[in-house]
């Protein structure tokens, strides 16, 4: 049995279409050349952070070289990304979340730039509990608060590797 993830793509009856769950992304990257990577609100989906408004719903893939052109569920960018800033969740490789909020931050308004970060901040505190229902509700409960400091200097840190790239 297949599930149909858009026109002319196609999964096995096994994947859930969860867009939270990083097996969901296999299908688009299988399509995608090589060293293609989630990025933006799809990496800030499965990673547990809180996404500016309005969601972009299409997925987002990165890849280093000239992106095919993209289909209307698809968007893609362009970005030579260093090994620090791409991680493997579930065996798909997908954006780092100090690289995701950063991805999510440029080119946004102020105060959607600030959630961004701040999301991101709040998960590299908690780590791999942010990904599960506890921790999503922990993170939720944290809003407002002060952040850990070694999550602000990691966040930190990816924020001046990113403006020497610029």
């Amino acid at each position: 049995r297949l599930t149909r993830l858009r026109r002319g793509l196609f999964a096995p009856g096994a994947v859930p279409l969860d867009w939270t769950h990083p097996s969901t992304y296999a299908p688009f990257l299988a399509q995608s050349p090589a060293g293609s990577v989630v990025s933006h609100e799809s990496s800030g989906r499965v990673a547990g952070l809180w996404l500016p408004s309005p969601e972009d719903a299409r997925v987002q893939l990165t890849t280093a070289d000239r992106p095919l052109p993209s289909d209307r569920s698809v968007r893609r960018h362009r970005a030579v990304l260093p090994p620090d800033d791409v991680v493997l969740r579930g065996g798909i490789p997908f954006t780092s979340v100090e690289r995701t909020a950063i991805d999510l931050a440029l080119g946004r308004p102020l105060r959607q730039a600030l959630v961004a970060l701040d999301s991101a901040s709040r998960v590299l505190a908690l780590g791999e509990a942010a990904r599960t229902p506890a921790g999503r509700e922990l993170l939720a409960s944290t809003a407002g608060r002060r952040l850990e400091e070694a999550a602000r200097q990691r966040l930190g840190a990816a924020v001046a590797r990113a403006a020497g790239r610029t």
